[in-house]
C-alpha cells in the first residue's frame, strides 16, 4: 500500500498549497480520496494516468473537498477509449 498526498486544504488560491485530495494506492489500483481544488493537475504532477482511477471517495461534501470533481469527470469521459474500467464516484 502506498499513501500520495495531493492536496492538504488550500481555499485560497494559491501555487503551492492544493484542495484536499490522496491517492491510495493499493493491490494495483488508484483510489482517489476527496477531489478538491488542483487535484486533477496534481494527479498529472504525479505522474498518475487519470485513466487508471478506479474509485474517487468523498470524505464529506464540503466544497473545498469536492470542487474538482466536475473537471475529473469530464477529463475522465474524454479519455475513455483510455480507461481500463469506469470511475465509480462513492460519498456518505
Amino acid at each position: 500500500m502506498r499513501f500520495i498526498l495531493l492536496g492538504s486544504g488550500a481555499v485560497r488560491p494559491d501555487l503551492e498549497h492544493w484542495g484536499p485530495a490522496q491517492i491510495v494506492q493499493v493491490a494495483g489500483q488508484n483510489l482517489l480520496f476527496d477531489c478538491g481544488r488542483g487535484a486533477t493537475m496534481r494527479l498529472v504532477q504525479a505522474r498518475i494516468p487519470i485513466q487508471t482511477l478506479r474509485y474517487v471517495f468523498f470524505t464529506h461534501h464540503h466544497f473545498d473537498h469536492n470542487c474538482d470533481k466536475e473537471f475529473t469527470a469530464l477529463i475522465t469521459a474524454m479519455r475513455l477509449r483510455e480507461m481500463r474500467s469506469w470511475v465509480t464516484f462513492i460519498s456518505n
